[in-house]
């Protein structure tokens, strides 16, 4: 199902065709900015910049109510306030709002002055009564007494209709202030991007609405757990937007992190579906994959784990996922995703091969790469070494299969376009591809007098015949 988002509609408003430009006007100023700054100085604080397509879909996920006559709006991490402009240029189209209030976090000293600059050229654009409130303070810090309930903290903190944000993406330790603020949402290694997220959620008013892009790892993990449980316990997820390619969301940078946008709601009810869409990249919101998929298909579980399905048949899948009522650890079955580090896993480790254990590199690494027991490798060395001058080849086997590991540079096998990687199939006459025959017996096989001729078949990776 292909349709198409709302700020796709406002652009065609005549009346708007010269404030329109006003996000385009934003985006030319961060865009100099980008260049001026080196991306390392912006990565200490997590920054990365809005394009302009995906700031106002963002914009265009809200449901405002027309009949109203005030709205605040809450922008954490501001930046260059791309988000807050496009929200702005949203809100221009809808007659009975008359004041906006706007409260911007940001003490990044760096893009501070070209944020006070374009919020000052959109007070100047705007038909709107516009208030601009800039915050220079630690967003998290200087809330987290609010947050916990803590002695000194407000007993009525100010809350909004509206939070918007792409919050610093940027691991922080656990022993970091942000971290230690918010212990009811951090576990192990901590992100700052969740830990915005959790305060922006604090911030709103009950049934307002929350839109952040964000990295997608917090849908699953141990680390993120927590930041689950108090984000889907206080707020439902409404809409979650994917993105296809993970290197096309952020104009201008290189961020290859899996990246979503997100639309939450304060409230304790859950709602009946979540609408997920799709778009190949950060240009193609004109069209896009909408899918409205069971709430509880989406959240599941004691753990909130959230599913993106993307198509029916993910949903079916998870359909029939959900009627298992045991998981892996409930059946004494653990499983592990991610790299193997060795100090974190010594009492499953083996240096040699036993019962049991599995090779950590197997045969489909790629057409180059296998895995050799160290039981075997004084032979592979001593092959190395040149035990097989006579064709010019080192290969090794493994379980069925006889792999050319070296061709030596210059010898007979290179001269007859053999090349590492290549599975052999038959020594002269001999099938030795799916046979149980032991190394020595192939090795005698393609030995010979000097002068003599061996005779190979193989079969090349990517190629359907011999």
């Amino acid at each position: 199902m292909k349709t198409r988002p709302s700020y796709s509609i406002i652009a065609r408003n005549k009346r708007l065709v010269g404030r329109w430009n006003m996000l385009e006007k934003m985006i030319e100023l961060t865009n100099e900015y980008i260049e001026s700054m080196p991306k390392k100085e912006r990565k200490k604080y997590g920054q990365f910049f809005t394009s302009m397509e995906t700031a106002r879909f963002m914009a265009g996920l809200y449901n405002v109510d027309e009949k109203r006559g005030k709205v605040s709006i809450l922008d954490a991490g501001a930046g260059s306030g791309i988000l807050s402009c496009a929200f702005i240029e949203r809100l221009e189209t809808i007659e009975s709002i008359q004041e906006i209030e706007l409260t911007c976090y940001e003490n990044d000293d760096n893009v501070l002055p070209l944020l006070k600059r374009n919020l000052e050229y959109c007070k100047e654009e705007t038909r709107k009564k516009l208030t601009v409130n800039i915050v220079e303070d630690n967003y998290i810090l200087s809330q987290y007494l609010d947050f916990n309930h803590m002695l000194g903290g407000s007993a009525k903190p100010k809350k909004y209709d509206f939070v918007i944000g792409n919050p610093p993406y940027m691991k922080i330790s656990k022993d970091a202030p942000e971290a230690t603020a918010m212990p009811e949402v951090c576990y192990g290694a901590p992100n700052l991007y969740f830990i915005f997220a959790s305060m922006g959620l604090f911030n709103l008013c009950e049934n307002g609405e929350l839109v952040y892009i964000i990295p997608r790892s917090w849908t699953s993990g141990a680390y993120f757990k927590r930041f689950r449980e108090y984000f889907l316990t206080e707020g439902k997820l409404e809409h979650i937007h994917l993105f296809v390619s993970r290197s096309k969301v952020f104009d201008k940078e290189s961020v290859l992190q899996e990246t979503i946008i997100i639309k939450v709601r304060k409230t304790t009810e859950k709602p009946e579906t979540v609408t997920i869409t799709s778009s190949k990249s950060n240009s193609d919101f004109g069209e896009l994959t909408s899918l409205i998929v069971p709430y509880d298909l989406v959240v599941a579980g004691s753990d909130y784990y959230v599913y993106l399905v993307t198509d029916e048949n993910e949903v079916e899948v998870l359909k029939k996922l959900h009627k298992f009522d045991k998981t892996l650890p409930t059946i004494g079955i653990k499983m592990k995703t991610g790299l193997t580090v060795d100090f974190r896993n010594r009492e499953i480790l083996r240096d040699e091969e036993e019962e049991g254990a599995i090779p950590l590199l197997i045969k489909d690494l790629d057409p180059h790469t296998v895995y050799i027991p160290a039981k075997d490798m004084p032979r592979v060395n001593e092959e190395m070494a040149g035990n097989f001058g006579g064709i010019g080849v080192q290969f090794y086997k493994y379980r069925d299969t006889v792999m050319v590991i070296k061709v030596v540079p210059g010898g007979p096998s290179e001269l007859a376009g053999i090349q590492d990687g290549d599975r052999i199939v038959k020594v002269n006459d001999s099938i030795v591809a799916g046979r149980k025959m032991d190394t020595d017996k192939i090795m005698k096989m393609m030995r010979g007098e000097m002068g003599s001729e061996v005779k190979l078949t193989i079969m090349r990776p990517g190629e359907k015949t011999p």
